[in-house]
């Protein structure tokens, strides 16, 4: 007699929180754009990490990316990711952002970093890769605004381009066993968007990023 399958999420309390990760390649804005989803968003129920925050402190110890300079790296994100976990299962949204390429182990190693802070929760995890045109990339990089901040950031539009033919962005998939709620969605980040007040002056479609809170939750619907 058949049974039906058990779902790993039975007897876990629900949430509404959730985790949005915008994952691409240096240069492309990707904290402009979670700055804009942000104001959309309750202030007391969301927090926002940039990956600068964890990769520049390490760097400035291990300045090299060796393997002493990875495991620092995942020392300094464990506890952080578990906070993240706690935030998130108590009805926080996290905007995240990461750098991840295809075909690169240490990157799929930290993706799994990444699909853990949620795994064997109700939370779910929303996975962006934008997509953007080169005159997009030529008008970010070309922005009086790029590179005031503190943190490390590439500026060589022609080694951008290089970077962008040379690579892709990781690609995750729904895990198996169902013990992670995924979801993936491609980001247009070249069409221009309505500006949000008080944001960058660079102009970025978030259309597909739903930006108030009712419409994330419906967003996060797994299929």
């Amino acid at each position: 007699m058949d049974t039906l399958p058990t779902s790993p999420f039975i007897g876990v309390p629900r949430s509404t929180g959730a985790v949005v990760v915008l994952n691409g390649f240096p240069g492309t804005g990707k904290l402009t754009i979670l700055k804009q989803v942000k104001q959309q968003l309750p202030v007391d129920r969301t927090i926002m990490l940039d990956n600068h925050l964890l990769i520049d402190p390490v760097s400035a110890v291990v300045p090299d990316r060796s393997d002493k300079h990875h495991e620092l790296r995942r020392t300094i994100r464990a506890p952080i990711f578990q906070k993240l976990r706690q935030r998130a299962h108590n009805g926080y949204i996290i905007l995240m952002t990461a750098c991840l390429a295809e075909d690169n182990a240490t990157d799929s190693a930290f993706l799994e970093e990444h699909l853990d802070i949620m795994r064997m929760t109700d939370v779910p995890i929303i996975w962006l890769n934008p997509h953007y045109g080169q005159a997009t990339l030529g008008q970010r990089l070309l922005s009086s605004e790029r590179g005031q901040g503190s943190k490390t950031e590439l500026m060589d539009i022609c080694m951008l381009r290089d970077l962008l033919c040379d690579n892709r962005l990781i690609q995750p998939h729904k895990s198996t066993d169902g013990s992670v709620k995924l979801v993936v969605k491609t980001l247009n980040a070249s069409r221009p968007s309505k500006k949000v007040p008080g944001a960058s002056n660079e102009r970025y479609s978030v259309s597909t990023v739903h930006s108030n809170r009712m419409k994330l939750r419906l967003q996060t619907s797994c299929d």
